[in-house]
């Protein structure tokens, strides 16, 4: 057992017991009015979310019950006040990745099945019932601890999916409720308050059940093209009343889920919220194929957005590009202005704040054709500079959320200059310093470059980066940064470089140097996995976007720190404070003891170190 000195005292470290978790958290609140801390955000993507025992039906929600303990113990170990939510709109067997999901309909996947036992939703899934679809689970039940089984969740042509299956089930039970049941109502006005896209988007699956494929472009040319303006009034409405005489069920379930999906998010929100948390969506810049299909006289034939790679070839991305000679103005809006207008005023309605991705996209599109299989650089696209910026303001100051702290743009990559400019000052910037070096890209040096904190939050990497503990490893890497960070923090740079562990705590300590910053959750768990690997096949088979930290989160995350892997807290505000060259000794000797008794072996639990120490007991007063 490693033992190690905390004044004369010997520590034989362990999990937190409840008085130190206790002084933890006044620590955390005291370094962080000494730090002048400000927004602490938990990227989260649901697929993160540690399963529940006997109703894991393989994927974690941030909608379930389970999350709510979870992240209460996340904002416990960390001080996290806000959580980035991956985007969380519908998905496929075939691309499973959730930055290429839809923005107005959420991901059904994503439905907590527990929840449909409940009074609010008419019990239209019992309990026992959600308990069986457990049980029926055939795939390894140790593999979906770790990582989520999207085959098993949503299926794919030739199998519907427990998750399917479960909502099937809910929707013929609530076909049985009294007409004016209460959720029935809330129901028919959800539909009432959606009208500008939830139809369209089941009329959507109707056409994919009829055609047998997901692919509009492959449908005939009558429906591929319903929406795009070619047609009659007349004969879009005749061909509407076709498909809901033809597909009434199919088309009420799918509204039915959105509803069912809308009604946790805002629940869950109001939970996050009452919790001290601030909810910031994660905005894609582009449209699925079903949002294209609805909307089709908003985009362009054959053209898709995209960005330059560093060797100036063409990076695609497969988003449907915009026509924005159809944008219009703020308050005379055109047809795609109107379309992303209703997008931002979704976002704003759904969560506290909002992410916009890659949103250099918005300010100078980058686009492409597709020529015999290859892509080619559209030449002389729009510089639409700040129009759309006003949209996504208005969208905000309608929803009553037009501030600094709503808004942040990620702005990164060689197309950002002119965002930057744009919005300096006025909204967050997102950076990362995975990249830095001597003369660029960490704290210190924004600061020199006219940023303000709070003008920028700032995490080692981001949703799809490598992570901490894979950086860590890199040797280069630690020679490379190791020297202004050792500079920066006040610390050894000989020490930094020979340890990958050390070199991950000054990573995670850099991070508190400045106002406002972000980590991702395994990260925190300091694990080796990655979220995703950008250029990948991102199918059910693939292990992209299947990371969930496991079941046994509370263990597990004790396990990892005494092990010397994770975000050590206490460690980093320690650290942070001595670089702020802060004259609190007392607080810092109290952060490095509770950081200390993180790192050793021990009781891996709250409960195990009360048991073993008493829940009175403390090190750290």
């Amino acid at each position: 057992m490693e033992i190690s000195r905390i004044g004369t005292t010997t520590s034989f470290g362990r999990a937190f017991t409840t008085k130190e978790k206790q002084e933890w958290k006044q620590l955390e609140q005291q370094s962080r009015q000494e730090l002048g801390l400000g927004r602490t955000t938990a990227v989260v993507f649901d697929f993160n979310i540690p399963s529940e025992q006997g109703y894991n039906t393989a994927i974690g929600t941030t909608l379930s019950e389970n999350s709510k303990g979870f992240m209460n113990f996340v904002q416990d170990m960390t001080g996290a006040n806000a959580m980035l939510l991956g985007p969380q709109g519908q998905i496929s067997s075939f691309n499973i990745c959730p930055y290429s999901g839809t923005t107005f309909s959420l991901g059904e996947h994503l439905i907590d099945l527990k929840l449909l036992s409940g009074d609010d939703y008419g019990n239209i899934l019992p309990l026992e019932r959600v308990q069986q679809y457990d049980r029926d689970y055939d795939g390894d039940p140790k593999r979906r601890d770790k990582k989520v089984d999207y085959g098993y969740v949503i299926g794919d042509d030739y199998d519907p999916g427990v998750q399917n299956l479960a909502l099937k089930e809910a929707f013929e039970n609530f076909q049985k409720l009294p007409k004016h049941s209460k959720l029935k109502k809330e129901f028919n006005q959800f539909k009432k308050d959606n009208t500008y896209w939830l139809e369209k988007d089941a009329l959507y699956d109707a056409l994919a059940q009829e055609h047998g494929i997901t692919d509009s472009t492959k449908w005939p040319e009558k429906d591929r093209d319903l929406f795009s303006g070619k047609y009659s009034k007349h004969d879009v409405n005749k061909r509407v009343s076709e498909l809901k005489n033809k597909y009434p069920d199919l088309i009420e379930q799918k509204e039915f889920n959105q509803f069912l999906i809308d009604k946790q998010q805002q629940a869950a929100k109001k939970q996050y919220n009452d919790k001290g948390f601030k909810t910031y969506g994660d905005c894609l810049v582009g449209f699925s194929d079903k949002e294209r299909w609805a909307h089709k006289s908003c985009f362009k034939d054959n053209e898709y957005m995209g960005c330059k790679n560093s060797d100036k070839t063409v990076q695609t991305w497969g988003f449907p590009a915009l026509d924005y000679s159809k944008l219009g103005t703020p308050d005379r809006p055109g047809e795609t202005g109107e379309l992303l207008a209703h997008k931002f005023d979704s976002f704003f309605k759904r969560y506290d704040g909002v992410r916009i991705d890659a949103a250099w996209q918005i300010v100078n599109p980058y686009t492409y054709t597709m020529n015999n299989g290859t892509p080619e650089e559209v030449k002389n696209q729009p510089k639409l500079r700040d129009s759309v910026i006003k949209i996504i303001e208005k969208s905000a100051s309608k929803a009553g959320k037009l501030d600094k702290d709503s808004l942040l743009f990620e702005l990164l990559g060689e197309n950002a200059q002119e965002g930057i400019k744009l919005t300096q000052g006025k909204y967050p910037h997102i950076h990362i310093t995975r990249y830095a070096h001597g003369s660029w890209g960490r704290p210190a040096y924004y600061e020199t470059q006219g940023y303000k904190p709070g003008d920028y939050t700032i995490g080692v990497g981001t949703h799809d980066d490598i992570t901490l503990r894979e950086l860590a490893a890199n040797k280069e890497k630690r020679q490379e940064q190791s020297e202004f960070l050792s500079k920066d923090l006040k610390l050894n740079s000989h020490e930094l470089v020979g340890s990958e562990e050390k070199f991950r705590n000054a990573k995670t300590a850099e991070l508190f140097t400045t106002k406002d910053q972000f980590f991702t959750l395994p990260d925190m768990f300091g694990m080796s996995e990655k979220i995703n690997q950008p250029g990948t096949q991102n199918g059910i088979a693939s292990n992209n976007w299947t990371v969930r930290i496991p079941t046994d989160y509370e263990s597990f995350y004790y396990r990892q720190l005494s092990d010397g892997y994770g975000m050590n807290m206490p460690d980093a505000r320690a650290k942070a404070l001595r670089a702020k060259n802060s004259h609190n000794q007392e607080l810092i000797n109290k952060l490095q003891t509770a950081a200390a008794i993180l790192r050793e072996k021990g009781p891996n639990t709250q409960a195990e170190a009360d048991a073993q120490y008493g829940a009175n007991f403390s090190k750290i007063s």
